[in-house]
């Protein structure tokens, strides 16, 4: 069980950390100091249990990539760049409502990551289906499968993680060199590198 608020929050859990050999932690300068977060930090304690074995505890949050710490995360459900029943997940600057996802921790990091506003999943397509390249399209999905399972990461700068797929291990980043990107939105993708583009501030999560 969780103690008054949800304090605990397992902080002696290394194994996953997103280590990347940087010997100084990420400079801060010019990083919005108050982030859009409408949200309490502390997480909501869900007494229900699932086919994890593990408590399950839902963190309302809002996602911004690392590299434009202005741009969140957000599911483009008005089918635009959509793929079947698939809505495209891009990044934009615009604060508003489909920025807003709720993180089922499910404990040790594995993670689901929802859509408020839709209640579509975030996935990996590692089937190759709109791929780029070598690149994995990120999208959202209806569907509850082991494709929407990832790994939130520690990174060395508190508030930072990064997202990774269970599946295929590959890392969500945020496109911002425009590549595959729409209009001023960036493109979120998967892809096995170990960059700054994989990391996120996500407001309102911590474990």
């Amino acid at each position: 069980m969780f103690g008054q608020g949800g304090h605990h929050h397992h902080h002696h859990h290394h194994s996953g950390e997103y280590q990347q050999g940087y010997q100084q932690p990420y400079p801060q300068q010019g990083y919005p100091q108050q982030p859009y977060n409408q949200y309490p930090t502390q997480p909501v304690p869900v007494v229900i249990t699932t086919g994890f074995q593990q408590p399950q505890v839902f963190y309302n949050c809002t996602i911004r990539s690392y590299t434009n710490p202005n741009h969140y995360l957000f599911v483009s459900n008005d089918g635009v760049k959509g793929f079947g029943q698939d809505f495209d997940i891009r990044t934009h600057h615009h604060v508003e409502e489909r920025n807003k996802f709720i993180i089922e921790h499910l404990g040790n990091g594995l993670c689901i990551i929802k859509h408020q506003l839709t209640g579509q999943y975030l996935f990996i397509a590692n089937d190759g289906s709109r791929a780029y390249g070598s690149d994995y399209d990120v999208r959202s999905h209806p569907f509850a499968e082991e494709r929407n399972k990832v790994n939130v990461l520690r990174t060395q700068t508190p508030g930072v993680w990064a997202i990774q797929s269970t599946v295929c291990g590959q890392y969500i980043f945020c496109s911002n060199d425009g590549v595959n990107g729409y209009g001023s939105d960036f493109d979120v993708r998967s892809h096995p590198n170990i960059e700054d583009r994989n990391m996120w501030f996500i407001d309102g999560f911590s474990y």
